[in-house]
């Protein structure tokens, strides 16, 4: 299967907070996961992964962190998220796993028919959880797909970096096995050194950015804040040491991506999945779309 889920709780959470579940992926390749850095001329160091200074891992997950008050309160510990108390806290975790995801066994049998039109696996933010064990699966089974796409969204820097340097890791292993994919990958945030903590509600709180028709939001208050002597990323810091991945900084034109007759997964938050949902209506083109998006995204 593809995209497998795994539930989640903190050891210490109340007796109403409930597992929360993730798509998750598995290191079926047996590599380790990389440590990545923006050095000095804009270019990026990665650890050798035969070096043993990786991190060596069975089961991975991104995971978005929801930053807001809760309402109501469940208990003394829970005032907050439970993936902000995630984030905050020491993870002592009740994790249960793996089980079938609703996308993932459809994603493993499209990637094994015979069929001469475009799979496309699209996901923006945590969604490169689905993406990257696609990949993972690729390395240890043969699809029989001649033409897939792996379309990857994000305006976090550092979420971008991370997940390129994953992808740059497993994509020669798929290629090594005669595996290949379209693979693109678009950094739509600012070009400002991070400011995470200044912008903490725009970049957790909102999916703007994943409808790809996102605002400027995070840029304004960067100017606003930092002025004309903000610090930049180099254009150099969102290539992909892998040739086959392509990078780029402007969104992506989903009716240059989907085509007539595809079949499209798509994971994200509301905006995105609506967008490409009423793109796969246009174009003729199949739409399955995963977990995530509240409504909630949307405002």
């Amino acid at each position: 299967t593809v995209g497998p889920d795994y539930s989640m709780v903190m050891h210490d959470s109340s007796l109403l907070e409930q597992k929360h579940v993730f798509t998750c992926f598995e290191n079926r390749s047996g590599r380790e996961l990389e440590d990545t850095n923006e050095e000095e001329d804009g270019t990026d160091t990665y650890e050798n992964e035969s070096s043993g200074d990786g991190h060596k891992w069975t089961v991975g997950v991104v995971i978005r962190v929801f930053r807001r008050p809760r309402s109501p309160v469940l208990g003394a510990r829970d005032r907050v998220s439970h993936t902000q108390r995630m984030y905050d806290e020491e993870p002592l975790m009740i994790v249960t796993g793996p089980r079938q995801g609703e996308m993932s066994e459809m994603v493993r049998l499209e990637l094994l028919r015979d069929r001469d039109v475009k799979l496309v696996l699209l996901g923006a933010g945590s969604a490169i959880n689905f993406i990257l064990d696609g990949l993972q699966w690729c390395t240890v089974n043969k699809p029989a797909r001649k033409k897939i796409s792996l379309v990857y969204t994000t305006r976090d820097f550092n979420l971008f970096q991370w997940a390129m340097s994953a992808i740059s890791n497993i994509v020669p292993v798929c290629e090594a096995r005669g595996i290949f994919f379209d693979l693109k990958m678009a950094y739509t945030g600012s070009m400002t050194e991070d400011i995470s903590h200044d912008i903490e509600s725009t970049m957790h709180c909102n999916d703007a950015d994943y409808s790809m028709h996102g605002s400027t939001q995070d840029h304004d208050l960067t100017s606003s804040k930092y002025g004309m002597n903000a610090p930049t990323h180099s254009t150099r810091s969102i290539k992909s040491r892998s040739k086959s991945v392509s990078t780029q900084l402007n969104r992506f034109d989903l009716y240059g991506e989907i085509e007539a007759k595809s079949t499209v997964f798509c994971q994200g938050g509301a905006g995105l999945k609506n967008a490409v949902e009423a793109v796969c209506k246009k174009a003729g083109a199949r739409f399955y779309g995963g977990r995530g998006g509240a409504r909630e995204d949307l405002s």
